[in-house]
């Protein structure tokens, strides 16, 4: 079972959100899930993500979770150029 976690500023967050969104398999399941109005699905892509960021920082729970998927999904929704640049 996850703990809750605590709040921490985006940047303490941000380097384990970006070893998360290395995961394709992880990353795929949360953009089929984004936009879906599936909040079961939602909620346990959240869950997933958590548990994958404990595997770099055991410290991190549900909270930290809930703000790596957010972080995840803005850069899902980042423009991307011609050749995918940003």
């Amino acid at each position: 079972m996850l703990k809750l976690g605590r709040w921490r500023k985006a940047g303490e967050v941000k380097p384990i959100a970006d070893k998360v969104a290395q995961n394709a398999e992880l990353m795929e399941r949360l953009r089929s899930v984004f936009g879906s109005g599936d909040r079961d699905r939602a909620q346990k892509i959240i869950h997933e993500i958590a548990r994958y960021a404990q595997r770099f920082d055991p410290t991190f729970g549900l909270t930290e979770g809930t703000d790596i998927a957010l972080m995840l999904v803005q850069k899902l929704c980042q423009p991307q150029g011609p050749e995918g640049t940003k």
